[in-house]
């Protein structure tokens, strides 16, 4: 009908059609379109969908597949939660849990440590305040240029 209005509007035959076609959308569109518009589509899809699944579940290596899957993504589960668990709820080994830790660093320039040997065995001895104090030294390698 709307190449004979096309033709009708002084339009070649070949051309009218031509855009008719291209208004339309094409064969394969309008197609599509009565094909959904008879029946339940998404009946039909629902039921194209369960055949597919069926027919991927009846594949022999799927089972093997999925549970080497699932096995994997158990295991990754089960190391990040024991790491979590050990580093954020637990905390550091010889701790216990309502202590706490203070940590004195090098100086900037890297000069050296801010507290004595002999201040800190004093401190040691003195501290009423603390269970226990411990000290570290670190030392960086230079190259020998």
């Amino acid at each position: 009908m709307a190449t004979d209005d096309l033709e009708q509007q002084g339009t070649s035959r070949v051309e009218a059609r031509r855009i008719a076609l291209v208004r339309f959308g094409g064969i394969d569109t309008s197609r599509q379109l009565q094909r959904e518009s008879r029946g339940l589509p998404a009946l039909e899809n629902l039921a194209q969908d369960v055949r597919h699944a069926l027919r991927t579940a009846t594949k022999p290596g799927l089972h093997r597949d999925g549970r080497d899957t699932l096995a994997v993504g158990l295991a990754l589960n089960a190391a990040v939660f024991t790491v979590t668990s050990a580093v954020l709820f637990r905390g550091f080994r010889g701790v216990e849990a309502n202590d706490r830790i203070v940590y004195i660093g090098t100086q900037k320039d890297g000069r050296g440590c801010c507290v004595s040997l002999p201040d800190f065995e004093d401190w040691r001895t003195q501290t009423r305040s603390f269970d226990g104090l411990g000290a570290a030294r670190t030392s960086a390698l230079r190259s020998a240029t």
